[in-house]
């Protein structure tokens, strides 16, 4: 989801999984502030139960999974800009990373620290509710505070972003999921993607079952069957090159398992919706 106004905010309690949408301009600011978190960063994933940070331009594909409080909060470009311009804030502009790149800042806080952050962030919430004409102000002025804490932190070098990131070789069913749906017209392998969790092959199909509600290869067919539905009602394409663009490499299967899901040939589904 990707908002209009200059400055979002969503908190998380508990169990939660999201996957912010991408934007050319803005910065998504991440931070955990109680129970264990993941984050999913085009392809790197990190993971921790402390208290950190992290700055992520808009336009870089992000997930974030956890249990616990934490906080979203999606900045304008515009606004930072005008935070960064002035001469007070220009002392701040390397706690931002480059809106033009694929890197990002990651910060590590103190509970002190993350106390202060939160207050802020509540403050922040505040002046977007009230909507007065001096709540921009106020809500750069919190902003320009948030991120002089950050740079005092210090933002987390390449090393210790290599160390975070190491001990996530090992994916969970949330990553298989994500990985799945990112990919869904490739070809997969139940070995592969056990492997991807250290799991054998078994443990690991009864676990994706279990958490999708589904058998593996039924979750890849529904997903590519439903983008085969959207393309037959919006699109010109043949069933044939349909089938291969959704990932099926045999038009017979694809026929056959398009019917069993929606009680119709892909044929009749498209005079259907298109009727």
């Amino acid at each position: 989801m990707i908002h209009s106004d200059p400055v979002n905010i969503q908190y998380f309690q508990d169990s939660y999984n999201i996957t912010p949408g991408l934007s050319s301009s803005g910065f998504y600011l991440f931070t955990n502030l109680s129970g264990i978190h993941r984050v999913r960063i085009n392809n790197v994933i990190y993971e921790s139960s402390r208290n950190f940070f992290i700055i992520i331009p808009s336009s870089i594909a992000l997930s974030i999974s956890g249990s616990g409080k934490s906080v979203l909060l999606y900045c304008g470009q515009n606004i930072l800009k005008e935070i960064t311009g002035i001469s007070i804030g220009r002392k701040l502009m390397n706690v931002l990373p480059s809106i033009t790149k694929t890197d990002y800042k990651s910060f590590y806080l103190d509970s002190g620290v993350a106390i202060r952050i939160d207050k802020l962030i509540w403050n922040i919430s505040l002046e977007t509710n009230l909507g007065r004409t001096d709540s921009g102000d106020m809500i750069q002025i919190h902003l320009y505070e948030i991120l002089l804490l950050l740079k005092r932190a210090g933002s987390l070098s390449k090393v210790d972003l290599e160390k975070w990131a190491s001990k996530q070789i090992i994916w969970n069913i949330s990553d298989i999921i994500h990985f799945i749906e990112d990919n869904f017209d490739s070809s997969f392998s139940l070995d592969e993607l056990a492997n991807r969790c250290a799991l054998n092959s078994s443990y690991f199909s009864r676990s994706f079952k279990e958490y999708a509600g589904v058998p593996l290869f039924e979750y890849i067919n529904r997903l590519r069957i439903n983008r085969a539905s959207l393309l037959l009602k919006s699109s010109d394409m043949t069933i044939l090159d349909i089938a291969f663009s959704v990932g099926y490499n045999n038009v017979s299967f694809f026929n056959r398992y398009f019917k069993k899901l929606k009680m119709m040939s892909p044929g009749e589904y498209r005079r259907k919706v298109r009727s």
